[in-house]
């Protein structure tokens, strides 16, 4: 062969493709950073159900307590209803994320 002719650059690599994720869904170590750090959500399904189910009940409870105060005082049962509602959403949300929250330290509390 002469000299003179050149071979064309060889062709790159094809990039890797990114690892396939973990089977069964979240990995543990975001289950660790979201219950002992915080500030991102919780991903646990039961975690969600449970606070779900008592901002629900909060709700009912919030709305039950408005009626009961606006025709103990002769007002507006719509507003008492629409009041005990935010009051019983905002209380009951509240009080089951502290729960959970009590919940994931002592879960992550045991896996250490």
């Amino acid at each position: 062969m002469s000299e003179d002719k050149k071979l064309p650059p060889a062709p790159s690599p094809p990039p890797v493709p990114p690892p396939p994720p973990p089977q069964g869904g979240v990995p543990e170590e975001y289950h660790t950073i979201a219950e002992t750090v915080g500030m991102v959500p919780s991903l646990r399904k039961s975690d969600n159900l449970a606070q779900a189910k008592a901002a629900g009940v909060g709700c009912l409870v919030g709305v039950v307590g408005g009626l009961i105060y606006g025709a103990a005082t002769h007002s507006s049962l719509y507003i008492c209803a629409m009041v005990g509602l935010l009051i019983g959403l905002v209380g009951a949300t509240l009080i089951s994320g502290f729960v959970l929250m009590i919940l994931g330290l002592t879960r992550a509390a045991k896996r250490r």
